[in-house]
């Protein structure tokens, strides 16, 4: 197995790059830039969080590793299949007047967490946020979002229902006329 050379020498991926993003030669479709676990644990070491980490974008879970070892409940999931926590997981949409849609998780007034969706407009505003409780105030989670070229948007997840059984879930918001 390969290991993920982070210092930078002739195993490394930014030797490939260089000092920029770029490369001479097409890239792999769905590429990814793994960030060092450094970066956590400088982090870790200037913040302390409350609740579960979600990392929605965790390639070989390089990040959701350290906060796993620092005693944090951790999330981790990817759209692409890396080997390391869910696949298939898109969070993140964006319309044509590229508004931005995100769709996940937040905590009630419980344990449990409810599905949430959030708008930005194109500056990074936030527009609304809607919050959705399943009947059986379980733990629900929005895991792909999607919008069509009315501008609705649509969310599907899990939601749990009374008697505590977990059911898979899809929401429209419809745009106002």
């Amino acid at each position: 197995s390969k290991e993920t050379d982070w210092t930078g020498n002739s195993n490394s991926i930014y030797k490939t790059l260089g000092a920029s993003n770029h490369t001479e030669s097409e890239r792999e479709s769905y590429d990814y830039y793994a960030t060092s676990p450094v970066a956590a644990e400088h982090l870790l070491k200037l913040e302390t969080f409350t609740g579960p980490i979600w990392e929605c974008a965790c390639g070989e879970g390089h990040l959701s590793k350290v906060f796993t070892k620092a005693g944090y409940q951790v999330r981790s999931s990817d759209l692409i299949n890396r080997g390391f926590g869910e696949a298939d997981v898109d969070f993140l949409a964006i319309d044509n007047q590229e508004n931005v849609y995100v769709t996940g998780y937040s905590f009630g007034n419980s344990k449990q967490t409810n599905i949430a969706t959030i708008k930005y407009n194109s500056l990074g505003i936030q527009q609304w946020i809607d919050i959705y409780s399943g009947s059986g105030n379980g733990n629900d989670d929005g895991q792909s979002i999607a919008v069509d070229l009315s501008g609705n948007v649509y969310i599907t997840g899990t939601a749990i229902s009374t008697g505590q059984i977990a059911n898979y879930i899809t929401i429209k918001y419809s745009q106002p006329s």
